[in-house]
């Protein structure tokens, strides 16, 4: 019920709002129209090379097993990492390589961060209004809102998704992100980043509509040697809505789960029948 009443105020309003957007001088203008959901599979959890320029942190060694979800052994010789970023991947795979599990923002039920949530497996809705597009993630329920038509605030305080603003150019949402904390990392590698991390992102349909493509550039003059550019393509899903699904509750990853009352502490009562 809460779930449903949460999604369902932000369908609400961005369909009263209609997909205009206020142009300078009051015009309205028509924006492309995102809204919708939105998922890829395991291959989409490694970024696209860009057509030119430096590209992101990509898998090396063993063919890949996307069914079995392994091999995750990121390139930490690529030229845009600095020393301590190399060894950062480095170290994550030793870790993992010993069939520990991976320490990602994913499987920790930590935020995830720009472009780190570009990976998420989970659906993805998008939401537009005239002053802001929201982006709801159904992994542990995580969302992001993108203010329109406007410039940064002077000093964000750094958060785990910092602070975005966009606009549209012609076709193309253009979301541009600082702020960002230090405590993510910005690919599935472990490639990490500092909290000058800045992200540009650009979302336009291909594909007559059915992908959502996302080119975004990566600028952490604390982490890497150049800004480098990637690309994620999310097909178009008719899942009907963002389900619950809670990270901790059950995270098997680590071991760790949530232990459920039987009984009311204040009432007495039973909750559930005994095992």
């Amino acid at each position: 019920m809460f779930r449903c009443t949460f999604q369902r105020a932000f369908q609400i309003a961005a369909v009263l709002s209609g997909l205009l957007s206020v142009a300078a001088g009051g015009a309205p203008r028509e924006v492309p129209d995102f809204s919708g959901f939105w998922q890829h599979g395991v291959p989409g959890q490694q970024y696209d090379k860009p057509p030119t320029g430096p590209g992101p942190v990509r898998r090396i060694g063993v063919p890949e097993d996307y069914a079995a979800n392994l091999n995750w052994h990121g390139d930490d010789k690529n030229p845009i990492l600095q020393p301590w970023a190399a060894e950062a991947v480095r170290q994550e795979w030793a870790r993992e390589s010993q069939g520990l599990p991976e320490l990602s923002p994913f499987t920790t039920c930590r935020p995830a961060g720009v472009p780190f949530v570009l990976s998420f497996l989970r659906p993805m809705q998008v939401l537009q209004r005239p002053d802001r597009v929201y982006f709801l993630y159904q992994f542990n329920q995580q969302t992001r809102t993108v203010y329109l038509d406007q410039p940064h605030t002077k000093n964000p305080r750094p958060s785990y998704y910092g602070e975005s603003v966009g606009h549209y150019d012609g076709d193309t949402l253009v979301v541009d992100t600082i702020g960002m904390n230090d405590k993510t990392w910005t690919d599935r590698f472990a490639t990490p980043h500092t909290d000058k991390l800045h992200v540009v992102e650009r979302y336009r349909l291909t594909d007559g509509g059915k992908t959502l493509e996302v080119f975004f550039t990566v600028e952490d003059a604390g982490a890497f040697t150049t800004p480098w550019s990637a690309i994620v393509k999310f097909p178009r899903v008719t899942v009907g809505q963002i389900d619950e699904e809670v990270c901790a509750e059950n995270n098997n990853s680590h071991g760790i789960t949530v232990p459920v009352a039987s009984v009311d502490p204040i009432s007495g009562a039973a909750l559930r029948e005994s095992q």
